[in-house]
């Protein structure tokens, strides 16, 4: 099991859950659900293929950091996509290894 991925993907879909519960925002709950139990379920069942977690964490460092870049409010877009960013940077470490 990888526990910094399954923390990472624990972290994503609770970010979802706050986002509706304080703003109402199905895409929040939506998006945070799929990709943080996408991670979490990766990072259980299949911690010897980080191609998953790492195509997860990449595709949420982009969005959320063009988020962040239009907003520039760390909350929640720059912490969500600096997160993924060092998923990103770890995890394509370990796969090009």
């Amino acid at each position: 099991m990888d526990a910094i991925s399954l923390v990472y993907g624990v972290v994503v879909a609770i970010g979802g859950l706050v986002g509706y519960a304080k703003a109402g925002s199905i895409m929040s709950l939506l998006f945070g659900v799929v990709f943080g139990g996408t991670a979490a379920w990766a990072a259980v069942k299949l911690p010897d293929k980080p191609i998953i977690v790492l195509s997860v964490s990449t595709v949420l460092t982009l969005f959320m950091g063009l988020r962040f870049l239009r907003s520039f409010k760390f909350m929640p877009a720059g912490l969500v996509a600096t997160l993924s960013l060092l998923q990103v940077v770890r995890l394509g470490w370990q796969y090009v290894k």
